[in-house]
């Protein structure tokens, strides 16, 4: 009774300027067409796209910052500097490793995802069952883990969540992928039947770009993603009998399409788009680079 009496007396001083603050309250016929700030063309997939994109970027920052600054409470520890040693270099190998893969010769789209499979075989297979550890990915780095969290939860994502219940909700939903994969696998789904919207949805769940992608486009990143993570182990393991880590091979692939879906020239977040694209635009000219002679007799570019 208190509520509709304060509705009866305050809500027609304060719906104005919700409506001028929340436009999206409105039925669609009165919506503003496009962003408010410039009239640019603006959905929920801009949104998730943009928050994607600086999460890759906040990640990779994260990632350069452990592998050259010891965090502040190993310095309260005598015994750990080994320890805090160890993990700085393996910071710093997996920073090189990004690294060339964002350098090299046609690692983009479902090119790039294939090889990011191929270079981490010998972690996805296994002759041993996979320990508990690998399977619940507790060896990636916390802000892969705070990346990957945060791109799947993209737009909205509370950073204050302590990492074991982000890795906990990453867990879940690659389980949740998993099913689905396998549903359409084995069911035989033809996805040129999957009309847009279904599309979209699926390919966002596994984090392929769908901004200013074409139902083709996302049918290939979505076949290629199937072949990859469904197809190809049932075939390896039914042949060899290894141990295939569904967990570590989808989550890799989420951060490859991640990183693509950033560097992308229809992505929402235009700094990073743009900062990407010129690397990839001056890579084509890298074979034509002279080469420097040094005075060991090597020659650098």
């Amino acid at each position: 009774l208190a509520n509709i009496v304060f509705m009866m007396f305050f809500a027609p001083n304060f719906v104005p300027y919700a409506f001028m603050f929340f436009p999206e309250m409105l039925p669609s016929p009165f919506a503003m067409p496009g962003h408010k700030m410039g009239g640019m063309p603006h959905t929920k997939w801009h949104d998730v796209s943009r928050e994607r994109a600086h999460a890759v970027v906040q990640t990779m920052l994260e990632l350069e910052k452990s592998a050259r600054v010891a965090p502040m409470l190993s310095n309260l520890n005598p015994f750990g500097k080994g320890r805090t040693k160890r993990m700085m270099e393996r910071m710093d190998r997996l920073g090189r490793d990004i690294g060339g893969l964002l350098v090299a010769d046609n690692a983009c789209g479902t090119r790039g995802a294939e090889l990011v499979s191929k270079v981490l075989e010998n972690e996805i297979y296994s002759t041993d069952r996979p320990s508990k550890d690998k399977v619940n990915l507790a060896n990636l780095p916390t802000a892969v883990i705070k990346g990957l969290g945060r791109a799947l939860e993209a737009p909205s994502f509370n950073s204050l969540i302590p990492t074991f219940i982000v890795r906990g909700k990453i867990l879940n939903t690659l389980k949740q992928i998993e099913n689905a994969d396998r549903f359409l696998v084995e069911q035989n789904i033809n996805l040129d039947t999957l009309n847009t919207e279904l599309l979209q949805e699926a390919c966002s769940a596994r984090l392929i770009g769908v901004l200013g992608r074409t139902n083709e486009e996302m049918v290939e990143g979505l076949t290629s993603w199937l072949e990859t993570t469904v197809k190809y182990p049932e075939k390896i393991v039914k042949d060899t009998g290894v141990y295939y880590n569904a967990n570590l091979a989808r989550a890799s692939l989420l951060c490859y399409n991640l990183l693509d879906g950033a560097r992308d020239g229809r992505s929402a977040s235009y700094l990073p788009r743009l900062l990407y694209q010129g690397q990839m635009y001056n890579n084509r000219d890298v074979q034509s680079t002279p080469q420097i002679q040094t005075q060991d007799g090597s020659g650098k570019r």
